[in-house]
């Protein structure tokens, strides 16, 4: 009994230290870890690095998926009845019962991502993870091409924050 403890403890710390994993689409972002948040910027990209990534840029605007509702951290969310817990997923154009949308230009509160991606632009996506979670974050630049697919461009981990 006890080696087959272990072996499953093994298996399961080995399991968790996995690399992170993101996808992008029209519906939202997911990864493969939980995500207390993300940030996502359009930029204006004035230079890109021999890799493709921009390194030249100014931030256009910002827009942040973060907890819904009274924003405290104990992670109890009085005004909506439940308790907050981070999910693998956030949507981009459908209500979530987790996470709202702040626009860092006018402080305003959006159910739904408040912004449009254009082919030919360029965005960085950085995800938020608890910092005793122990994993980094990471910045994820995204090219939406001529057809309105994201390619995806992973930069170099950020570290925890």
């Amino acid at each position: 009994m006890t080696r087959i403890t272990l072996c499953i403890f093994i298996l399961v710390t080995l399991l968790s230290c996995s690399s992170p994993t993101y996808e992008i689409s029209i519906d939202g972002f997911e990864s493969n870890r939980e995500l207390w948040g993300l940030s996502i910027s359009e930029l204006k990209v004035n230079s890109l690095n021999q890799r493709g990534f921009p390194v030249e840029y100014e931030v256009l605007k910002k827009i942040d998926a973060g907890q819904k509702g009274d924003h405290e951290y104990d992670d109890t969310d009085k005004e909506y009845g439940y308790n907050w817990k981070p999910q693998k997923h956030i949507p981009f154009n459908k209500k979530s019962k987790y996470y709202s949308w702040w626009n860092h230009a006018n402080y305003k509160e959006f159910d739904v991502l408040p912004i449009t991606f254009q082919n030919g632009r360029w965005y960085l996506l950085t995800n938020w993870q608890e910092s005793s979670a122990g994993g980094g974050s990471y910045k994820l630049f995204v090219f939406v091409n001529k057809k309105g697919k994201f390619e995806k461009h992973f930069d170099v981990q950020t570290g925890p924050w």
